[in-house]
């Protein structure tokens, strides 16, 4: 709702050594509501993103006081370090090897040593597309399965 991470001190310091009953879900969201300061933009009113920071803060804490915190999650959800396990510096060696994809049903070799979106591009999808270039806009979301 914000440029960048806010924390609800408030809310985290109320929850603080307490179960997480109806109660105190429901004021711990109402602190986080009073704590947010939105944005207004294009892409949703203050209004909106001040709704959006209670029912997320709401849904969230009901999930793991149901222990279900883990619940819509894949089982084994994409990872973006490939052959590095997760860790760092990932391994130079495998920045240009090509990948292997199904993309729209087919398989395809793509190029390796440049970014999903280029290689997409460079295999001939021209249908992908960059729009501005920082992550904010969504036109060069790519769907993963």
């Amino acid at each position: 709702v914000a440029p960048v991470i806010v924390r609800a001190t408030s809310a985290e310091s109320y929850l603080a050594g307490k179960v997480l009953t109806t109660e105190h879900i429901e004021f711990a969201a109402t602190l986080a509501v009073e704590a947010a300061t939105p944005i207004d933009d294009v892409r949703g009113s203050a209004e909106y993103r001040t709704g959006m920071v209670r029912t997320l803060v709401l849904r969230a804490l009901r999930q793991l006081a149901a222990g279900e915190e883990r619940a819509g999650w894949p089982a084994r959800p994409v990872m973006l370090w490939g052959s590095s396990d997760g860790r760092w510096p990932v391994p130079s060696d495998a920045a240009g090897e090509p990948g292997h994809a199904v993309v729209n049903g087919a398989a395809v070799e793509l190029p390796g040593g440049m970014t999903l979106l280029d290689s997409l591009r460079v295999a001939g999808y021209a249908g992908v597309k960059e729009g501005c270039a920082e992550g904010e806009c969504g036109a060069c979301t790519v769907f993963l399965d």
